[in-house]
């Protein structure tokens, strides 16, 4: 997972006001974006997290923070999501990554099941205490 202020858009609609930018760039960034395996995890909140911060005609508004995560990631983190928070003290807002687990969610990988047949192993007792011991 990355996140940060790359300065550039996947999309035109994520700038408002200004001159539009070039369409070669855009697909330049998404290119980059697709090639090494990520996507774009969203966002609830403030569609533009950064702005010039003028009035009138002369504001600008762009999606330039984002956060871009893998396939292994977001297996990691089905529950993750993005908030972008409101203005502070910089032309940026803030950015939130929730990885909390939904209640009740248990990530279960390969399921153990014990043989009966283990118990009459000698070193049976030996490595179930040795693994409690250790975790």
């Amino acid at each position: 997972m990355v996140i940060g202020a790359f300065n550039e858009l996947l999309h035109h609609n994520e700038k408002w006001g200004g001159r539009p930018w070039p369409f070669w760039q855009i697909s330049a960034f998404r290119d980059v974006v697709n090639n090494c395996s990520s996507k774009d995890m969203g966002f609830k909140g403030n569609k533009f997290p950064w702005s010039n911060r003028r009035g009138g005609a002369m504001c600008i508004s762009e999606r330039l923070d984002r956060v871009l995560a893998n396939q292994p990631w977001l297996g990691f983190f089905p529950n993750a999501s993005v908030t972008h928070g409101l203005e502070a003290y910089s032309d940026h807002t803030p950015i939130w990554v929730n990885t909390e687990w939904e209640r009740g969610h248990i990530r279960v990988g390969r399921q153990f099941k014990f043989e009966e047949m283990w118990v009459g192993e000698p070193e049976c007792e030996e490595i179930i205490t040795a693994s409690w011991r250790r975790d």
